[in-house]
């Protein structure tokens, strides 16, 4: 078996845990979702392999071709030259940028815009070669279209100036063009043509451009005859409709590369396939040779039959009926060896059942058998037809190979252990991968669509200063970490302990590569199967002592530090630079602290570290280390700042007085020869007090500013903490940030249950109060005095966006990582309320747009609708709607405009919008909003119903039920299909307001004696009505008598009506001295009694004298008894039942007019 990629990986996998610590999600979010500015990490969906942003902000006009209306994968690619320049294809535009980091140049390269030549066809970055001379100028570009017309730029920075020919290929299409640079570039088409383009000198020092297929190339080949037969002469076809002769050019990557321009092909090797024939080719500057050739096709048969069908029980395909397809070519880098990808198919299997694969030879050697290794590739499904075949592109590195498609990525890698094969769709990127390339021989790239330029690596393997590999003995050793075991400090450090001092030499051992010594030390201090007692464990404490001291070591490099330094008069002798020696010591503070990781991940102390108790908080040891790293970049980029002119003298302000508030100690330490720069840099751990610091300094210096003069005086500070922070991520961090962040945070943010919390050393107490301060001073006394500049304001206001977003993006991490913790809660409530303030005083400015951005990240929905309302902003919400919808974002707007009281806005903006239903589904728990939204909607009878039980639950307010009950009528009647059921609830609703009618009577009298007023009325029942209108409080009148006699109506139970009827009764019989009158002539008395007038109108009006006085019941009344005891009582009340009994009332009383 060939030696293949597991021989060639050296790199030490991070250990168990560590792997394990990843959570289910498949990438983390980004800190910023812009184009080409993401710091998120994807992973394949076995988390074997990772994907992190690389390289430079992709630039603005790449930005806006990749974001400006839906981005169509047939029309758009890129490619990544191993020499750091990149190049995009969106239709005839071409874009042409530096994406690799370089930190050795002080200005960048601008991206260029050049126009290809017209084509019917799609124009493709397989077709474009960026060619480098050095590293400080711009590239020139040589571009094919798919007809073959060739366009060459000398130099990109010229777009008009170019050279032009035609490739002879009539009815050919191109399909790639590969640097075989300084000898020009190998131009194939779809028809396994290959031609040679190179541009050469013409008179008057003018580029000309030649383009010509190899076997006419005078002198090259010993004859045309065996050019043409070994490189154009069809080989047999197989009987496959997918069959398609592509020809591939693979150029290796060798050692001897030129460092900035890879792949420039020194050793002159260079490999062409064409169908399934392979050829070794040699290119000097004299001639191109073709060394060697061999048919491809069965040993991938061989390949694939031995290692897929031959290994069933029952083998379904006989090795001569494999077809078999190469669907690209590549070498691995520094190699011999060359990776063929392949498709095959058994003899009685469908196209659509295709079986992928790795076939790995020594290309010295092709056909010896014991070189040969096979990886098979499980993770490709799908149709099969040719335009999904041959869109695959293979690349390789010493530690895996990778298969991409606009669809599909895909990495394997056959370890001594295990064949690893692992995946990932586009849709984890959230859209298709539209280009890639080798950046290094180890590094391979991928061009995100919606992020831009990524690297993949496999999760387990560190960086090769972090990991402590092999290959560790190249790698220098910081000398503040050498002399702290080779030579006596001169400094006197009393505040360290022996423990911390041996934690220090078993990792200096380790670096060193003395493990055996590095391990004893570490089993004496830290024995390995001793339980835990975080957080109060030696392992913990120390090891944030250890790097605190490695971050806060004086250089003992640096002879100055010495405390016999200076005594002999060597103060001068060496012409020491402070500024120059600063940034040197910082930068060994930096890969110290690296190894320092690096050491705890080799020695297998990570997995081990749990946290420590900081004031009154549990702190995760790996917190606090990523706080010492992070402080390490602020210090580095906080003293390139202090060197420019417009902010020296505030930072140098600033550190003496830090120094001079420092301790006596430290004081001593100093002399003549150390600068306050000297000890202000030594310790790292502190450098937060700079913040502090400038900000004291701001605010002494605005009390003598004048309101105009402030905002400056703000942009200076704003301008140093800002800058510093960021550019100590995006510069002096950038190359291990992202893998020291992974390694010390992400098991701390994965894990279920974590209690130690991640505290972002910008939003602990001290710092936090402090930004908190700044944030208000640049609205109180920056951004409210900018009226007369507006361009200040912008940056003002920019900057107040970055502090709310530090601010914010510290909270909510330090909450977030003890989600499942008691203190989970406390902490994001105080999240919010931080949150709620800032992004309240970016509206106190009309900064609608940095809130609205910051609340969409953050997720506070109140600011969103907030801010969607004061700018009348109905679409934008209804965005976010969509956007938030299974965060039940419309459900929270609803309940916003509720609480605001702004009810009718609500219906009336959302009612007749797409989001009704969701609108009428919240309003059933708020019926008086409920009935409006119905009725907007037209849907009537529910609008009725609502109202109606509105009216029926309604005791407050008589006026309320009334406009209720009206309400709820006019639906009924507005409702056009009308049947019984409507009808009846129309005559229900009626009856109600007729009861409430008898409420509206209720004459003044009777409202002064209760008490109530008309305008504020509660609801009264048909039993207050009768007691009110027969209150023995108020004049006897027989027509309140009567309106209480009706009111009884209104009642339900039978016998209950009865109840009232004779309590109307008995009082009106009460009325009268019934006991008093004479009998002798009964009826002069009893006809001017009250009752007998309220018998009378009752008839009148149609009642009965059975119904209307049942004398036999009222004897039954308590009330009454002593009066039907008085048998001249019992009397006059038969006389006047008898009376009215013989009597034919004629004449109707005249009705009240309210009648």
């Amino acid at each position: 078996m060939a030696t293949g990629v597991g021989s060639n990986s050296r790199n030490l996998s991070f250990n168990s845990s560590f792997n394990a610590s990843f959570s289910n999600n498949s990438f983390s979010r980004s800190r910023h979702g812009r184009l080409g500015s993401s710091d998120a990490v994807f992973y394949t969906s076995d988390h074997k392999y990772s994907f992190d942003p690389y390289g430079s902000m992709l630039p603005s006009m790449v930005k806006v071709a990749l974001t400006v209306g839906n981005i169509d994968v047939s029309n758009i690619s890129c490619r990544l030259d191993p020499n750091g320049w990149a190049c995009l294809v969106c239709g005839r535009k071409l874009y042409v940028w530096k994406y690799s980091l370089d930190q050795s140049k002080k200005t960048s390269i601008a991206c260029r815009e050049l126009t290809l030549p017209p084509s019917e066809l799609v124009h493709s970055a397989n077709l474009i070669c960026i060619v480098s001379n050095s590293n400080n100028s711009n590239p020139s570009c040589i571009a094919v279209n798919p007809e073959g017309h060739i366009t060459y730029w000398p130099n990109i920075a010229n777009g008009s100036s170019t050279v032009t020919v035609n490739a002879d290929i009539p009815g050919q299409e191109c399909d790639s063009l590969t640097s075989v640079w300084p000898f020009g570039c190998l131009l194939t088409t779809t028809s396994c043509t290959v031609l040679l383009v190179k541009p050469m000198p013409a008179p008057g020092n003018k580029p000309s451009l030649t383009c010509v297929p190899l076997g006419m190339q005078k002198g090259w080949l010993d004859g045309l005859k065996k050019m043409q037969t070994m490189l154009f002469t069809p080989l047999p076809a197989l009987s496959s409709s997918l069959e398609t002769k592509r020809a591939k050019v693979v150029v290796p990557l060798v050692k001897e590369d030129d460092p900035y321009n890879p792949g420039k092909n020194r050793e002159g090797k260079l490999y062409i396939s064409c169908g399934t024939s392979f050829q070794t080719w040699q290119i000097t500057a004299d001639g191109i040779n073709c060394l060697s050739e061999f048919n491809m096709h069965d040993i991938v048969k061989h390949q694939f039959y031995n290692n897929v069908w031959a290994t069933e029980e029952e083998a379904r395909a006989d090795v001569r009926g494999i077809q078999v397809w190469i669907l690209d070519v590549a070498a691995i880098p520094q190699t011999k060896q060359i990776v063929l990808f392949a498709a095959a198919k058994g003899q009685f299997e469908s196209s659509d059942n295709l079986v992928y694969g790795l076939v790995i030879f020594d290309a010295k050697n092709p056909k010896r058998q014991d070189n040969i290794a096979f990886i098979k590739v499980d993770r490709i499904t799908g149709a099969h037809n040719e335009d999904h075949l041959f869109v695959w592109k293979l690349l390789c590195t010493p530690d895996y190979f990778l298969m991409v498609s606009n669809d599909l990525v895909v990495v394997a890698n056959d370890s001594e252990d295990e064949i690893v094969c692992d995946s990932t769709d586009a849709g984890t990127f959230g859209g298709p991968v539209i280009g890639h390339g080798l950046l290094s021989p180890t590094v391979a790239l991928v061009f995100l669509s919606k992020l831009g330029v990524f690297s993949v690596k496999s999760v387990g393997t560190f960086n090769q200063t972090f990991g402590l590999d092999d290959t560790f003995s190249e790698i220098r050793v910081p000398d503040h970490l050498a002399l702290s075991i080779t030579q006596p400090s001169g400094i006197t450090d009393n505040s360290t302990s022996d423990d911390v001092n041996r934690y220090k030499s078993a990792m200096v051992n380790y670096v060193n590569r003395k493990h055996d010594d590095a391990l004893l030390i570490l089993a004496s201090l830290f024995p390995p199967n001793v339980p835990s007692l975080a957080p109060h464990d030696s392992l913990d404490k120390s090891t944030v002592a250890l790097c605190e001291k490695l971050v806060d070591d004086a250089p003992l490099s640096d002879p100055r530090w010495m405390a016999n330094f200076g005594r002999h008069g060597e103060q001068d002798i060496m012409g020491f630079k402070s500024k120059i020696l600063i940034k040197n010591f910082l930068t060994d503070k930096k890969e110290g602290l690296e190894l320092f990781f690096g050491f705890l991940n080799g020695a297998k102390l990570f997995p081990r570290l749990k946290g420590i108790i900081v004031k009154e908080d549990v702190i995760a040891t790996g917190s606090i280390l990523y706080n010492c790293y992070e402080k390490i970049g602020f210090a580095l980029a906080l003293q390139s700042i202090q060197t420019e002119v417009l902010y020296r003298k505030l930072i140098d302000t600033a550190i003496k007085s830090i120094v001079f508030m420092r301790s006596e100690t430290e004081s001593q330490v100093r002399g003549s020869h150390l600068s306050h720069n000297d000890v202000f840099y030594k310790d790292i751990s502190r450098i937060q007090h700079v913040i502090t610091a400038l900000i004291s300094i701001e605010e002494e210096d605005l009390n003598s500013l004048s309101p105009k003069e402030m905002p400056f005086r703000i942009f200076q500070t704003n301008e140093v903490i800002l800058r510093a922070y960021f550019e100590a991520n995006s510069l002096y961090l950038a190359d291990k940030l992202q893998t020291v962040k992974t390694f010390l945070l992400q098991p701390l943010l994965d894990t279920a249950g974590n209690e130690y919390e991640v505290s972002p050393w910008l939003v602990q107490s001290s710092v936090l109060a402090t930004l908190l301060r700044q944030h208000q001073i640049i609205i109180n006394n920056g951004i409210r005095h900018t009226d007369a500049d507006f361009g200040m304001r912008i940056d003002l206001i920019k900057h107040l966006v970055q502090y709310t977003d530090l601010i914010l993006d510290g909270l909510k991490s330090n909450a977030e990582s003890v989600h499942q913790s008691a203190r989970y809660r406390p902490k994001y409530m105080n999240f919010e309320k931080i949150r709620g303030n800032l992004l309240r005083a970016h509206l106190s400015v009309q900064d609608y747009d940095g809130a609205g951005s910051l609340a969409e990240k953050y997720l506070d929905f109140e600011m969103l609708v907030t801010i969607c309302y004061e700018k009348k902003n109905v679409e934008q919400l209804e965005l976010y709607f969509a956007k938030y919808e299974s965060m039940k974002f419309p459900e929270f707007t609803f309940e916003w405009y509720v609480k605001q009281k702004k009810t009718a806005e609500l219906i009336n903006s959302f009612s007749s919008s797409k989001f009704s239903f969701k609108l009428g589904e919240f309003v059933k728990k708020y019926p008086q909003l409920a009935w409006h939204h119905a009725t907007v909607i037209e849907d009537f009878e529910q609008a009725s119903d609502i109202l109606s039980e509105l009216a029926d639950t309604e005791e407050v307010s008589a006026d309320d039920k009334k406009f209720f009950l009206c309400a709820a009528k006019l639906s009924a009647l507005a409702n056009t299909d009308r049947g019984d059921d409507v009808e009846q609830k129309i005559a229900k609703i009626n009856k109600n307001l007729s009861l409430m009618e008898y409420q509206n009577m209720l004459p003044e009298q009777i409202l002064k004696n209760f008490s109530l007023d008309r305008g504020t009325m509660r609801v009264l029942t048909a039993t207050d009505l009768i007691d009110m209108y027969t209150s023995s409080e108020v004049s006897t009148d027989v027509d309140n008598f009567w309106r209480a006699k009706e009111l009884i109506d209104f009642m339900a139970n039978e016998a209950v009506k009865r109840e009232k009827l004779l309590l109307i009764l008995s009082r009106l019989i009460m009325r009268d001295p019934w006991d008093t009158w004479p009998t002798d002539h009964p009826m002069d008395s009893i006809e001017s009694s009250q009752l007998y007038l309220f018998l009378v109108l009752g008839l009148q009006r149609g009642e009965t004298l059975e119904s209307l006085f049942p004398l036999a019941d009222l004897a039954t009344v308590d009330e009454l008894r002593p009066l039907f005891e008085n048998a001249s009582v019992t009397f006059l009340l038969q006389a006047c039942r008898e009376h009215l009994a013989t009597v034919e009332v004629t004449q109707p009383m005249e009705m009240d007019a309210e009648y």
